[in-house]
């Protein structure tokens, strides 16, 4: 792919940064200019770059060989490691100069003509001589409309930027929020603490508390009180609610103590108290380094829940190494502590395939994996699985059923792994009969109504029950043994559906990218299919033979009859008197 000598800085955060053999050094985070103070075009002297360890350095342009879509390469491996410190002069792209308002002085854009614009994106180009140099800006009206046109200005038609004009306050950061969508708290903390101290409070000040309070955990105990003094005593308050209680902890552990008691005065007492319990041990004490709110679970959840509960992205590497165990309530220090699990135990489990009923069933609903929540049968469209089961937790249910389960327990002295063996289909079947044919007395009966609902729950969608039907079983004189042959084959079609979407949920969660990852998983989900294929083989012998033996003896007297019947209303029944018409015609004696 051909180099590229033109490029806007912004579209450079988050490239690959490649050595000369290929291998990723790191990701684009920033570009590097130089501002001077008297009016010359702006230079490019080099990258910010994240390596793989997180640590930011500084790349000099010049060592960079091309520029490409997607991807920057260097000329070669050999970069400094050492932390990058930005020098007086340098002024960072997406850190400093977006957002910045200038004048345009374009003769070709009157419109503009002495009204603050608001940086966009910056172009540079690469001259003959190798440099990078500032060529163009885009810039947009500083009010936020839905349609702001973009214009791109060539940079001798700017005013205002200069780095006096950059140290100005009330700078916007919205473009450098937008950088920080998709990075993870401990990203942007890195990249905060590379900012000038005025960016810096500024960027504070746009986050939301839930976001700071991520970031904040991830600095330093002295970049956090430099952070939480520059904020007022309310925004304090709220952002260390929504800290872990063991990070506020220690984050007021260094404050002055008056200021720490104002602080916490000011926080709701729900958050406060934890906090409160935790300021009373030595930060140097296990009561100074542990937390309130660890992993706790029920003893009945699954190796499944327990995993996808670890998996929080908001918990912290620490907390979520360990589950607790404890019977309801769940709530500290409420429950009875049964026995902890280490994650790598969990890891090391080897899961039941019936633990990937759950995403099978939200996958084939365009639902997240993780969801627990039943879908109405208003909002469930024409989805067969979520008008079978209302949620993922009834498909496990009538799975474990008929598969059986797996239970492993994590009590001490006791048997750690407890195996349920399934029932199959067979009793199912049973249970689905009688169900059928109760409701399908009723209505022949006429005990209930012939509505939709009462049609459906006697029959099944493969074989649906009409009012025709119904009427027509109410003429027949073996009413009884045809209405048992129908509530049978309801009853078998039905559940032979059920067990079909079964397979179909059990094979949509191997899909799933954390169970196809997983090698134990996939074969667990293997056996069960296998076991389910035979049951549902086993369905279909038994359905094609009773469709084999519907014309038995029994029925074909019943046909014989029927025909002899309609055949019987077809007989004409002639005069009694032979040749009446004939005599009648004939003159009678006396007749003239």
């Amino acid at each position: 792919m051909a180099s590229i000598n033109r490029v806007y800085a912004a579209r450079l955060a988050g490239l690959v940064v490649l050595g000369p053999d290929g291998e990723s050094v790191g990701r684009v985070r920033d570009v590097v200019i130089s501002i001077s103070i008297v009016r010359q075009q702006p230079r490019v002297l080099g990258l910010v770059v994240e390596l793989l360890t997180r640590r930011r350095i500084f790349v000099p342009i010049l060592r960079v060989t091309a520029i490409e879509p997607n991807a920057v390469t260097l000329t070669t491996g050999n970069v400094s490691l050492r932390r990058f410190a930005q020098r007086p002069g340098e002024v960072l792209v997406l850190g400093q100069v977006l957002d910045t308002r200038v004048r345009v002085n374009d003769p070709e854009l009157p419109q503009l003509q002495g009204q603050d614009v608001v940086v966009v994106d910056l172009a540079i180009e690469q001259t003959r001589t190798r440099d990078w140099l500032v060529t163009r800006l885009a810039v947009r009206s500083h009010r936020r409309l839905r349609r702001t046109t973009v214009h791109v200005v060539d940079w001798q038609h700017v005013q205002g930027l200069t780095p006096s004009a950059l140290a100005m306050p009330g700078q916007g950061v919205a473009q450098l929020l937008h950088q920080f969508e998709d990075q993870r708290p401990v990203e942007v903390a890195d990249a905060i603490r590379d900012l000038p101290a005025k960016r810096r409070t500024e960027v504070i000040n746009a986050l939301d508390d839930e976001r700071l309070a991520d970031i904040l955990q991830e600095l330093g105990e002295d970049e956090q009180t430099e952070l939480l003094l520059k904020m007022d005593t309310e925004r304090a308050a709220d952002v260390l609610e929504a800290m872990d209680p063991d990070d506020a902890a220690d984050l007021l552990g260094v404050l002055n103590p008056t200021h720490a008691e104002v602080l916490l005065a000011r926080m709701d007492p729900e958050d406060s108290d934890p906090v409160r319990r935790l300021l009373q041990h030595s930060p140097d004490t296990a009561g100074g380094l542990m937390t309130p709110e660890p992993v706790i679970l029920a003893p009945d959840t699954t190796v499944a829940g327990a995993l996808a509960r670890v998996r929080d992205p908001d918990l912290t590497p620490a907390l979520s190494s360990l589950v607790f165990v404890v019977r309801p309530p769940t709530a500290t220090p409420t429950g009875r502590y049964l026995g902890c699990v280490h994650l790598q135990r969990l890891l090391r489990e080897p899961p039941a395939a019936l633990e990937m009923i759950h995403p099978g069933y939200n996958l084939l609903n365009g639902r997240s994996a993780t969801d627990t929540s039943s879908i109405a049968r208003s909002a469930c469209g024409n989805r067969l699985t979520c008008q079978t089961w209302s949620s993922p937790q009834a498909a496990a249910d009538w799975a474990t059923r008929v598969l059986g389960e797996r239970e492993q327990r994590t009590c001490e002295n006791c048997t750690k792994t407890q195996t349920t063996p399934g029932v199959g289909l067979t009793p199912v079947i049973q249970e689905e009969y009688e169900t059928k044919l109760q409701a399908l007395q009723e209505l022949v009966t006429g005990a209930k109504p012939t509505t939709v609902a009462n049609l459906e729950a006697a029959g099944s969608n493969s074989l649906p029950i009409t009012r025709g039907v119904i009427e027509a079983l109410r003429d027949e004189p073996d009413q009884d043994v045809l209405g048992r042959r129908l509530a049978s084959e309801a009853a078998l079609s039905s559940v032979l559906e059920k067990a079909l979407l079964l397979q179909r949920t059990l094979l949509t969660g191997k899909k799933e990218p954390n169970v196809a990852a997983n090698e134990l998983a996939v074969q667990a989900v293997d056996q069960e299919n296998s076991a389910l294929e035979q049951e549902i083989n086993n369905l279909k012998t038994e359905l094609e033979l009773r469709r084999t033996l519907a014309g038995n003896s029994a029925m074909a007297i019943i046909q014989r009859h029927s025909t002899r019947a309609a055949g019987s209303r077809g007989v004409f029944e002639g005069d009694t008197t032979r040749d009446r018409l004939r005599e009648v015609q004939k003159p009678r004696s006396g007749t003239p």
